[in-house]
């Protein structure tokens, strides 16, 4: 990856729900339909088979470095799981640097 060209918020400016309403807007090469094949896996599940899972992505640059919160899951009966923020500064390997269990909370889930 490299670095984003705008911000979700400069997108997001330019871009409004109204727009496509109106049909002021055609295309936007921002949102393209997700093709998973074309992927990268940055970050694998603890384990394999059903149940085991990692997902709720939210990622952000800030200048320097991409951030990367995702959540674990295990398979049932267990519930919750962790919370991890990684950090990379390629887009692609990333180095977990903080994890919140839901114990830590004082939550089931």
């Amino acid at each position: 990856m490299t670095e984003p060209s705008q911000t979700p918020a400069q997108i997001n400016r330019q871009f409004r729900a109204g727009d496509l309403a109106s049909g002021s807007v055609e295309t936007m090469d921002a949102f393209q339909p997700f093709d998973p094949e074309a992927g990268t896996v940055v970050i694998q599940p603890q384990g394999e088979g059903e149940g085991w899972w990692v997902g709720a992505p939210s990622v952000w640059w800030d200048g320097s470095a991409y951030h990367l919160a995702f959540r674990t899951r295990r398979p049932q009966p267990e519930r919750g799981g962790l919370f991890q923020i990684a950090r990379s500064e390629d887009g692609e390997r990333f180095e977990v640097i903080a994890a919140i269990r839901k114990e830590d909370l004082g939550s089931s889930s």
